[in-house]
């Protein structure tokens, strides 16, 4: 792969990975109101994607 194509390819798995952590935000708070445990086990993977999408992909200032 040339370096056009992994730039492209690491920029949608950030997106990706940004936009299923703040799901799983709104699932966590959804699954918490009938079942704490799984409810905080899903929100324990929230910091997980936040953290392999390098912050917001749609920031300026991650672009090289």
């Amino acid at each position: 792969m040339n370096v056009w194509r992994t730039k492209m390819f690491h920029n949608v798995i950030s997106k990706i990975l940004f936009i299923v952590g703040l799901l799983s935000i709104c699932l966590s708070v959804y699954v918490y109101q009938t079942n704490a445990e799984l409810g905080t086990f899903i929100g324990l993977w929230v910091p997980t994607m936040l953290i392999l999408s390098h912050g917001s992909p749609w920031n300026n200032r991650n672009k090289s």
